[in-house]
């Protein structure tokens, strides 16, 4: 033998990072998040479909949040939220046996926790050696 393994397909989910080596979850610094579909979507499915599988909420209150989903290449959606600074959210997928990705595998479930970024801090900070009145 020659040691390898053949697998197969891999099932149709989202491969979504995990905790990085300290154990604390992905941050995002942007209001929007890509979605890689491994093998594509059936011709026929529908964003709206996609979507209703999908619910974001607030971790810690299980608030949801409202989102937007658009495709803009044959394997990648984008999720467009409106992050609140430093904050943890939860995206949940269902399984969905209706949604099919491009070899006919159903939607398994998932789940991501992660964190939206800090504001950035200012690029000048007021009083730092400036003066910012008028000239006397």
């Amino acid at each position: 033998g020659t040691g390898e393994t053949l697998t197969g397909l891999a099932p149709f989910r989202f491969p979504f990072r995990t905790a990085d080596g300290r154990g604390k979850p992905p941050v995002v610094s942007y209001r929007r998040s890509a979605l890689w579909l491994r093998h594509g979507l059936q011709a026929n499915t529908s964003l709206a479909t996609l979507a209703a599988s999908l619910s974001m909420t607030t971790t810690s209150s299980g608030q949801p949040l409202d989102f937007e989903l658009t495709r803009d290449a044959l394997d990648t959606l984008t999720l467009h939220a409106d992050y609140a600074p430093r904050t943890a959210y939860t995206l949940t997928v269902a399984a969905n046996t209706a949604l099919l990705d491009g070899f006919g595998l159903p939607l398994l479930a998932g789940e991501i926790d992660f964190e939206s970024a800090p504001l950035p801090p200012f690029f000048l900070l007021p009083g730092a050696g400036r003066s910012y009145g008028s000239a006397a």
